[in-house]
């Protein structure tokens, strides 16, 4: 499978894994987007590096528009989000939280990974499926 490259955010990496309240996936926006088309999977990498998703870990970053420029911060715990502005750079920071009661990236070897619906198919409720 060849999977395209994703110009318009850059995915720098976890900061402080591990620790309760601090652990976050820190992200840069190259250019203007709406993040409804986007969310974060965890995956496991392995010795050959490849990445194996996790079942039961997905962010959806909500229908936010974001400028160029712009620092993403998703800590992995509870909180509010908060849009504010760096005091040395001047730099848009948006702060969301994934609103878990655990630290998820307590294994170096668990990665997160950006990824972008491009197409979706979404079923009907059934009481019963019949063939």
């Amino acid at each position: 499978m060849i999977i395209p490259y994703m110009p318009e955010l850059s995915l720098l990496g976890v900061a402080d894994p591990n620790i309760p309240n601090k652990e976050r996936i820190v992200i840069k926006t190259q250019e203007n987007i709406s993040l409804s088309d986007y969310g974060i999977i965890v995956g496991y990498k392995n010795d050959q590096d490849i990445v194996i998703p996790l079942r039961e870990h997905y962010f959806w970053f909500g229908n936010i528009e974001i400028e160029a420029s712009s620092w993403l911060v998703v800590y992995s715990g509870p909180g509010q989000f908060q849009r504010t502005r760096l005091s040395e750079t001047l730099e848009l920071a948006y702060t969301l939280h994934w609103g878990k009661q655990y630290t998820v990236f307590s294994d170096p070897n668990l990665v997160p990974i950006i990824i972008k619906m491009s197409t979706i198919l979404i079923g009907e409720s059934v009481k019963s499926i019949t063939r």
